[in-house]
């Protein structure tokens, strides 16, 4: 198995669709065809099952993944390695946040910068609607997110932090004078959610629940590319907006008020990176921001 064989078979396992195949690998979608299908000769049996529902392993493929992947991994490991030992920590590490929450990172930034003074920092914003983006398209070494996050591709640290959810309402809503609410009191109004489809269900959920406890809908509302859009919308009374407290706390606005959310799930905060992307540089900075949130 040559490396473009190796790397087409492992990536088309991963991503089980060959234009995102041909994309990460830089190739046309017939050239990844051609290349599974000569490898699949040379084995002697179908490594994927082709079918208008999409692109699956077989059990041979499967197999093959199982074996092949650690072997890959691992020497890309020891040639990452190799290079970080002629490089040291010195160069640039892009740290990426969701919604501009740099000021949460604050106490990891300055400890990774000081153990590190070879290190440049760059900063970029990643977007709710394609949050995985930067990461992917390697503009990005690591991003802040709220957890969970499940991609094959990507990793996710433990939880550095956690904190709880607020909902955003207008002065004069009824909900407004209340010291807190739960879920169930979302039901009567319409809730703001974060637009587009690329972003996980699972992900954008994590912060707008779709249901309550007890399973009745939260209806939904206007669809919200950015914070700043959602706490428009939220101003002018098209909906309410579920936020993390932080906001409550950084986006003080006369026209809202932040009521906590008594029992909606924890949000936890984390650091993630492509599987694929790991260096000494992330490995420091993770370990740098480990240690500043102490559960």
């Amino acid at each position: 198995m040559d490396r473009l064989e190796l790397d087409a078979f492992l990536i088309l396992a991963e991503e089980l669709h060959f234009g995102r195949t041909a994309e990460r690998l830089h190739l046309s979608t017939a050239r990844i065809s051609q290349v599974i299908k000569k490898l699949e000769r040379r084995i002697g049996a179908p490594l994927f099952e082709r079918s208008g529902r999409g692109v699956a392993l077989t059990s041979i493929g499967g197999r093959l993944e199982a074996e092949l992947r650690p072997a890959h991994e691992r020497i890309r490991a020891a040639v990452d390695r190799a290079i970080e030992a002629g490089r040291g920590l010195t160069g640039t590490l892009t740290f990426s946040t969701v919604e501009s929450s740099f000021h949460l990172f604050g106490t990891a930034i300055h400890d990774f910068q000081n153990r590190n003074p070879g290190s440049f920092m760059k900063f970029r914003n990643s977007g709710v609607t394609d949050p995985f983006a930067l990461l992917r398209q390697g503009e990005a070494d690591v991003l802040a997110s709220w957890l969970p996050v499940r991609e094959p591709d990507l990793v996710a640290s433990a939880p550095a932090f956690q904190e709880s959810l607020t909902v955003a309402v207008p002065v004069r809503h009824p909900l407004a004078a209340r010291p807190s609410v739960e879920l169930s009191d979302l039901t009567r109004d319409a809730v703001i959610r974060i637009a587009g489809t690329t972003a996980p269900h699972y992900w954008t959920s994590a912060v707008s629940p779709d249901r309550t406890p007890d399973g009745r809908p939260i209806p939904h509302g206007p669809s919200a590319e950015t914070l700043l859009e959602a706490l428009a919308f939220a101003s002018v009374g098209q909906g309410l907006a579920l936020v993390a407290e932080h906001v409550a706390r950084r986006v003080p606005r006369p026209d809202l008020v932040y009521v906590p959310v008594a029992d909606a799930p924890t949000l936890e905060w984390g650091l993630v990176w492509l599987r694929s992307g790991e260096t000494a540089r992330v490995r420091a900075f993770v370990g740098a921001v480990q240690p500043s949130f102490p559960n």
